[in-house]
């Protein structure tokens, strides 16, 4: 695997806060180029409607969650897809900025790989102090070429100074990939965690919590207090 950051004179979008300049990757099957999609930009043709069917695929390609292995049924497909593009809507309208959808194409244009993130908003204040990992995937293909590991690390990087940590919802089968990224698993048996993650777990009915995904937090400001520990003074005044 070969990463570059390119130049060329496409027009390419970036976040309004924390931008990640264009690149590309070569890998077995052809080289892979990246870049940003403005969220204005989303919902514009039939964009939003492709980058909910690959995430929703690639969802469904790598879980044992029932709702997630019903996509792969004709009868499921449109319903899923549709509720998760009516997720994302309000996501993209009330971006403040920090919302980044990084998009790898062939060079055929098809896309291949992608990671969305923005301020944590399911714990109250947390969008000031979390960066949220929404979705991450990569086409069944491509997998294997460290093309997740390189999306996640852009993305952490370009929000170090915004945000002290990152949070995600991770599949257990890919528990193993989050540790080795420095991720830990965040349990309602720590006395720190607790509350916050009774919050998420009430808040992300249906996300496949905790049968088939663990909450995973990265702390990337060192010198700043944890986000949960916030979270308990700011909101449980614990």
């Amino acid at each position: 695997m070969k990463i570059q950051n390119y130049n060329n004179n496409q027009l390419y979008f970036t976040s309004r806060l924390n931008p990640v300049k264009p690149f590309h990757i070569d890998t077995k099957l052809g080289r892979l180029n990246f870049s940003e999609i403005k969220s204005k930009d989303l919902p514009k043709g039939n964009l939003l409607d492709e980058i909910a069917d690959f995430f929703c695929t690639n969802f469904a390609s790598f879980t044992d969650d029932p709702y997630w292995l019903a996509y792969r049924s004709k009868k499921n497909k449109d319903y899923i897809r549709n509720g998760y593009v009516s997720y994302l809507k309000p996501k993209i309208k009330y971006d403040d900025g920090n919302l980044t959808m990084l998009t790898g194409r062939d060079e055929n244009g098809k896309l291949r790989a992608a990671c969305l993130s923005y301020g944590f908003d399911e714990v109250p204040h947390a969008n000031y102090t979390t960066c949220y990992i929404d979705s991450l995937a990569v086409d069944k293909k491509f997998r294997g070429f460290g093309l997740g590991k390189t999306m996640l690390e852009k993305t952490i990087d370009i929000n170090k100074n915004t945000f002290t940590d990152v949070f995600l919802k991770g599949e257990k089968k890919a528990a193993g990939f989050y540790e080795k990224m420095g991720f830990e698993k965040m349990s309602p048996q720590n006395p720190s965690q607790r509350l916050v993650v009774d919050v998420i777990a009430a808040h992300g009915d249906g996300d496949g919590y905790p049968d088939y995904v663990h909450f995973f937090t990265k702390h990337i400001q060192p010198d700043k207090p944890l986000w949960y520990e916030v979270i308990n003074k700011l909101v449980f005044r614990r």
